[in-house]
């Protein structure tokens, strides 16, 4: 799946376009995601992450803590996510048991958000999800072809320079944590169970 981020000051507009386009709503979402990046210094969260996400809201057909890792390929617009590993478990402590275990050594706590959401598809299958990310909106299309990203975009009237570059979760991390305004130093979650 190819997909294509934008932070916007509303989501009005991209509901009043999905409402024209007949896009069905699946339904609202609520995700907890704590953020982890590689300890290899070659790598960066733009290359590769971790991400333990808690879901207490749940419209998927998954259980409510997945863990995931996730690496970056750049597509000319957009991304595609390669998942070398994704477990899901029924409890945090579980998946922070298996962290501890297996994972503490190549990963290191960066940061967490929270994210409500609302998960839309067009008539042809394309997504779209209109979110709230701890106060700041942004929109995600959703492909399986670099050309359905484009026309989606295109849709929405997103010109291709208002689209993140690289993954999700640096623009979030440089939304939340300007530079000048870095997590603090040892606030995070560790892998303690």
């Amino acid at each position: 799946m190819k997909d294509a981020r934008i932070f916007t000051s509303n989501l009005d507009g991209a509901r009043k376009i999905l409402a024209e386009q007949k896009a069905v709503c699946k339904g609202d979402y609520k995700i907890h995601d704590i953020i982890y990046s590689p300890k290899d210094t070659t790598k960066s969260l733009a290359n590769e992450f971790l991400r333990l996400r808690l879901v207490p809201r749940n419209i998927w057909d998954e259980k409510a803590v997945v863990l995931t890792i996730k690496q970056t390929k750049l597509n000319t617009i957009g991304k595609e996510s390669v998942i070398p590993l994704k477990l899901q478990f029924d409890h945090e402590t579980d998946a922070r048991k298996y962290l501890q275990h297996n994972l503490a050594d190549k990963y290191t706590f960066d940061y967490e958000f929270e994210r409500t959401g609302w998960q839309y598809f067009m008539p042809n299958d394309d997504g779209v999800d209109l979110e709230d990310i701890n106060g700041h909106f942004s929109i995600e299309f959703k492909s399986s072809t670099q050309a359905g990203l484009e026309k989606l975009l295109k849709t929405f009237g997103i010109d291709v320079h208002e689209v993140i570059k690289g993954p999700s979760v640096t623009a979030i991390k440089e939304k939340l944590f300007p530079k000048e305004k870095s997590p603090p130093a040892g606030t995070g979650p560790n892998f303690k169970a």
